[in-house]
């Protein structure tokens, strides 16, 4: 019995590295927005904190030099705030774009591996017809070998 060779076979393993080149893609962006978002709720975390611990502190007694200072910091914990914010929605934009990278990367993939099912499918009907044929010629030939005693 011939074994079944697909003649795409490099074809369909250059697919598949694709799709998982496009996969580690996917994931390192994936990696980097949860990155983010762990640097976002850090950043509201010190706010609250620095917060909490500036109301415990004065007492209701403020300076102007220190309500300019406090001023100053929570601005730039807010700019700090919206440049992160600004970079997450980068990176979700950037996860969606390879997101779909990936779904057509797996699509191509899936589309040689049905056309290998099909065509081991085809041999596997041969062999099947050809077995068949042996078979009928193998009784043929005994019949006949019969028939001549």
């Amino acid at each position: 019995m011939k074994k079944f060779k697909f003649r795409l076979e490099p074809l369909l393993k250059v697919k598949s590295e694709i799709e998982k080149r496009k996969q580690r893609e996917l994931a390192e962006v994936h990696r980097r927005i949860l990155s983010q978002k762990n640097k976002i709720e850090a950043l509201e975390l010190e706010n609250l904190a620095t917060q909490n611990e500036q109301r415990n502190d004065l007492n209701g007694r403020i300076t102007l030099g220190e309500m300019l200072v406090f001023n100053r910091y929570y601005m730039k914990l807010k700019r700090q705030k919206i440049s992160d914010k600004e970079m997450l929605r980068i990176l979700d934009i950037d996860f969606e774009k390879k997101r779909q990278s990936l779904l057509a990367a797996s699509i191509e993939r899936k589309k040689y591996e049905r056309l290998k099912e099909i065509h081991n499918q085809k041999h596997l009907a041969e062999i099947s017809k050809r077995d068949a044929k042996e078979a009928d010629e193998f009784a043929r030939i005994s019949h006949q070998n019969k028939s001549n005693y």
